[in-house]
């Protein structure tokens, strides 16, 4: 956790936070979990300027993604909680993982079967690393209701009920009754 610790303290340079008084201590702290968030995955190409240098390789056209265009990954939660696992040897929690959809009414319903479909897919992944021995102990979906996103407002959804700010009636999606 050194590295970490030095990335923090020392990386950001006059910038950085000061650790004072009895704070380096708490910082050496030993971790009794680790928490990460895990949306989706990059994948990157270790042959660019002859093998000194990695580069991004773009998913093709027509790759599933979200309303905010970042891949459907489900394998991201999957190999995200091992490489975690592995490299802390801690208990896991995957503090967010969630996506953005468009949502549309049917008959005074919410239907969000991509997210259903996402979930599924992402649960099915992190249930494949438990029943391999990582010790996930707790996941977090993103969101119990929507929120503002910087880079788009609340014109995109990620939660699994329905809270229009102008009448603050909480209403489940579909993927809230699958949910449960």
């Amino acid at each position: 956790h050194k590295q970490t610790r030095d990335l923090v303290c020392r990386g950001a340079g006059a910038e950085g936070p000061k650790v004072v008084g009895g704070e380096r201590g708490t910082l050496r702290t030993p971790l009794d979990f680790y928490g990460t968030k895990i949306y989706a995955w990059e994948r990157f190409s270790g042959k660019a300027n002859g093998g000194q240098a990695a580069e991004r390789v773009p998913y093709p056209a027509g790759y599933p993604a979200t309303a905010l265009n970042w891949p459907v990954t489900p394998d991201a939660l999957y190999w995200g909680a091992r490489f975690f696992h592995e490299r802390y040897q801690k208990p896991i929690y995957i503090t967010e993982n969630g996506m953005a959809s468009p949502d549309k009414s049917e008959n005074t319903k919410i239907v969000d079967q991509i997210r259903i479909d996402y979930l599924r897919s992402h649960l099915e992944a992190m249930a494949l690393s438990i029943a391999q021995g990582v010790d996930v102990r707790g996941y977090f979906y993103l969101s119990r209701r929507d929120n503002f996103e910087w880079n788009s407002g609340y014109a995109t959804r990620f939660g699994v009920p329905v809270f229009p700010s102008q009448t603050q009636k909480l209403t489940l999606k579909q993927t809230g009754f699958w949910y449960r």
